[in-house]
């Protein structure tokens, strides 16, 4: 079997402490790891209490990982407790470089619990970091047009084309937006691309 680590026999009793040390954080991790690849099996099950224990136990070997404090947020996202959720991406957020995922996350959350003027906040927040960014764009459109506020709703659904010209979800809503408006000629425009690209979607699965 290879030695993955030297320890020295004789010499620095640092560097043999060290050394030790970097064995023991090695295994910390790989334990995680374990841990965390049974968190997503309980999950794929739909059994997040299970799944949400199995985060806890990872995070009493290591604090602080980003990937399983992530992780646990989903658990509590897909089980639908939303508050729960929120709690765990803020706390993701604040040791994460992924700034805008987590204000995303965040964002969808607040969706979840109607709560859309909480939702946009995030969600602009997101947007400052990550501009071009269409999903993040369609998001608010979707927060404002439920908030009545149409004019913006078109505003982020034309940036979400503009970045995303291929999307068919946002042709489609601005499409029904603008058949709403009176707009015929450009909602029947944007009404047909969105069927064009989900046919083409559509033939080219396996």
């Amino acid at each position: 079997m290879r030695n993955v680590y030297n320890i020295p026999k004789n010499g620095c009793v640092n560097c043999r402490v060290a050394a030790i040390y970097f064995i023991k954080e090695e295994f910390n991790l790989v334990k995680v790891a374990m841990i965390g690849v049974g968190a997503k099996v309980e999950a794929l099950l739909k059994h997040y209490d299970k799944a949400v224990e199995a985060c806890d136990f990872a995070l009493a070997v290591k604090e602080n990982e980003e990937s399983i404090i992530s992780f646990k947020g989903y658990c509590y996202y897909d089980s639908g407790q939303y508050e729960k959720a929120i709690e765990q991406f803020l706390e993701y957020e604040s040791i994460t470089k992924e700034k805008s995922v987590a204000y995303e996350l965040i964002g969808e959350c607040y969706v979840k619990l109607d709560d859309n003027n909480n939702a946009l906040k995030f969600f602009h927040k997101a947007l400052d970091i990550e501009p071009s960014n269409s999903n993040i764009c369609y998001q608010l459109a979707t927060c404002y047009y439920e908030l009545g506020d149409i004019q913006k709703a078109v505003v982020y659904l034309r940036d979400t084309l503009s970045l995303d010209s291929r999307d068919d979800e946002a042709h489609s809503f601005l499409g029904e937006i603008l058949l709403q408006e009176g707009d015929y000629e450009e909602a029947y425009y944007h009404l047909s691309k969105s069927l064009e690209l989900k046919v083409i979607r559509e033939v080219r699965l396996p």
